[in-house]
């Protein structure tokens, strides 16, 4: 099977075992719980160094600036070193270096995603039929 998947013609894929039984379990619909089964997100938070956030996190839309932690006010007043707390989603466990999200941060990271229509969002939106 390994032979076929890693081989450079598309024919001799078509005509292996391994294929010709995947396509006849699709058919089947013996695949459909494997492919669409539930995922449970988690939005969690974590707390990197200033310059790793100003370096690379704020380029990625996927990451939720939910305030700066600790650090020194130079003699301008910004905040110089410090902490960053990021949120953000993930599929499965909870990192060690990470936690959970309050439901305060949530609503926070909902209201960021929304603003910059990214997806998937925390919150469900609820129209006012529904209400």
């Amino acid at each position: 099977m390994l032979k076929h998947i890693f081989s450079n013609s598309f024919k001799e894929l078509k005509e292996s075992e391994a294929f010709q039984i995947g396509v006849k379990d699709y058919k089947e619909g013996k695949l459909k719980d494997r492919m669409l089964g539930i995922v449970k997100s988690l939005w969690i938070k974590k707390l990197v160094a200033q310059r790793e956030w100003d370096s690379f996190y704020k380029y990625n839309a996927s990451y939720c600036n939910l305030g700066k932690v600790g650090g020194a006010k130079d003699s301008e007043g910004n905040t110089r070193g410090g902490k960053v707390k990021m949120g953000f989603v993930i599929v499965g466990e909870v990192p060690q270096s990470c936690e959970l999200c309050t439901d305060e941060e949530i609503m926070q990271i909902d209201d960021y995603r929304r603003a910059n229509n990214i997806y998937p969002r925390p919150l469900k939106e609820i129209k006012r039929e529904e209400m």
